[in-house]
């Protein structure tokens, strides 16, 4: 009998039992509902019972029924408590679901937050970089190309560095300016690092006039470097040359 009923009940539990799986974390949509006892006898009186044979069955009966009534209780409430450890453990993925969606939040605010400082740290850079080093009109024509060089660089012995980048910076205003320039922009960076060593290595034998046009010549030479890169920033917003004889 205690089968029966034990198997009875999980039968009826399997609909609600059903929707809980380790891959389904909302909260479930059938529950399964205690079954009360049905009261002894149904309600039936004890009064018009006379012979001592009826007593004795309705006692029996009584008896029965008290343990129907317990291994019921009994079965529901394993029942009830493997539903209730199925929602904790749903509960418990959810918690870990929320933990983790939370961390990869967190981790973009993070990475937004980082890729903003890191905009502003290189346009603070790039904008001291156009202050100290970017070469006036009176230095650098842009249209044509043409190199005003400082006294300094006129020397005889850059003679031959100084004439390749006339080449290269009249190619580059031939050209337009812009991303195209790649190529020239790298030979240019190349043959300035060039002549910024020779202009170093001089600078033990220069005289005192020489010495004080030093800086200025190192500063022209770094203008001259970082251009490419000046004119790659102005091309975003229409005509390189425009934009390069734009706010010098």
């Amino acid at each position: 009998m205690r089968i029966c009923i034990l198997l009875a009940l999980v039968s009826q539990a399997r609909p609600a039992l059903a929707q809980i799986g380790p891959n389904e974390y909302s909260w479930p949509r059938e529950y399964y509902e205690p079954v009360p006892p049905l009261p002894p006898h149904l309600g039936e009186s004890y009064h018009h019972d006379s012979t001592a044979a009826g007593n004795i069955l309705r006692g029996w009966s009584s008896v029965v029924h008290a343990s129907g009534s317990y291994w019921l209780s009994v079965s529901q409430a394993a029942i009830l408590w493997e539903v209730a450890a199925a929602l904790d453990e749903r509960n418990h993925w959810q918690r870990v679901a929320f933990r983790a969606g939370n961390q990869q939040r967190l981790e973009a605010i993070r990475q937004r937050s980082k890729e903003a400082k890191r905009a502003s740290n290189q346009a603070q850079h790039r904008n001291k970089l156009d202050a100290a080093y970017r070469l006036t009109p009176a230095e650098l024509n842009r249209a044509t190309g043409e190199i005003v060089w400082p006294k300094l660089l006129r020397a005889t012995e850059y003679a031959g560095l100084r004439s390749q980048l006339d080449e290269l910076f009249r190619q580059r205003a031939d050209y337009g300016g812009g991303p195209v320039d790649a190529p020239v922009d790298a030979e240019i960076v190349d043959l300035v690092k060039a002549l910024i060593r020779d202009l170093q290595r001089n600078l033990r034998r220069m005289s005192d006039d020489e010495r004080a046009a030093y800086m200025t010549a190192q500063k022209f030479l770094r203008g001259m470097k970082y251009e490419g890169e000046f004119t790659a920033r102005g091309a975003g917003s229409g005509d390189p040359r425009t934009a390069l004889t734009q706010g010098n």
